[in-house]
């Protein structure tokens, strides 16, 4: 039963962080329509690159047991977190320029 739980933490978390970041690509698609910049695409490639490596490691090794890739999770969560800041960069640029 702890198997079970700690699966099911993993599985939460990974959705949790796919939900989240997903809706920091909406924000990130709908500020450049308005504004182009290249701290904001870069947030976006960082956003995806993120998903990629943390939640897509976590649900091959949660659904076929392949742990060979567990290395590369900080690596998304990395990416994770400069995306945000660029994000915060690229908004911040797009407020100067106005």
């Amino acid at each position: 039963m702890p198997a079970l739980q700690a699966a099911g933490a993993t599985l939460n978390t990974a959705l949790a962080q796919q939900q989240f970041h997903a809706l920091g690509l909406i924000a990130v698609g709908w500020l450049l329509v308005r504004v182009q910049s290249r701290w904001l695409s870069a947030s976006a490639a960082l956003m995806l690159l993120g998903t990629l490596l943390f939640c897509l490691n976590l649900y091959v090794r949660l659904i076929w047991g392949w742990d060979a890739a567990r290395v590369a999770v900080p690596w998304g969560g990395s990416a994770f977190i400069l995306s945000w800041l660029a994000l915060g960069v690229g908004v911040w640029q797009g407020n100067q320029r106005h």
